[in-house]
């Protein structure tokens, strides 16, 4: 009798790891979920508005924003350019203007609410633009880029340079997510990103 509990007992184990996710090669051999797997689905690749120094910006809610269903992923403020890539099943229905804010390693920043990301900023105003992920698409993780380590930094082409080369464009560096996240917050004085993977 009693080795038969015992057997039981090791066959609903086994079917409980299987049911888990286990396979039956062994732990050994399955492999770990890597963070790629794990991140937002971004489509196409990013793009900075505006196009080149002396072209219009893209508006939305009286500020500038990234295109129908992207989120910004870098800006290069002292331009007011944004680095941006579409967010696969990104749709405008859910996107509004906020003024919230969450407090991250210790920093209070202006972000959007959990589960959103930023599409838009007025930095004169205080107010950011936010969307809602996809409910198949979801940020995961978050990170403050910037605090306490340097920016993440690309480039941001054909920004205009200053006095006395106005009007000229010229390429420069810009502070962007890390690569496969979208911006969730921003600390426009600490120069800090809250980037959502």
């Amino acid at each position: 009798m009693h080795a038969l509990k015992i057997i039981s007992a090791s066959a609903w184990l086994w079917a409980a790891s299987l049911s888990a996710g286990c396979g039956a090669n062994g732990a050994g051999d399955q492999e770990p979920v890597s963070n790629d797997e794990l991140a937002v689905s971004l489509g196409g690749t990013s793009h900075w508005d505006p196009v080149n120094c002396n072209a219009s910006r893209i508006q939305c809610n009286g500020m500038h924003c990234c295109g129908t269903g992207e989120a910004m992923t870098g800006a290069y403020l002292d331009a007011n350019d944004f680095q941006c890539r579409p967010v696969t099943g990104a749709t405008e229905s859910s996107c509004g203007v906020f003024t919230t804010t969450r407090t991250i390693e210790g920093v209070t920043l202006r972000a959007c609410p959990s589960g959103f990301y930023m599409k838009g900023l007025h930095v004169g105003n205080n107010t950011i633009t936010c969307c809602n992920y996809p409910a198949f698409n979801p940020s995961r993780s978050f990170q403050l880029d910037g605090h306490g380590e340097a920016p993440t930094q690309g480039t941001a082409p054909r920004i205009k340079s200053p006095s006395p080369f106005a009007g000229v464009c010229s390429d420069t560096s810009a502070h962007v997510c890390p690569a496969g996240s979208v911006m969730e917050g921003i600390h426009v004085d600490g120069n800090y990103f809250l980037c959502g993977t």
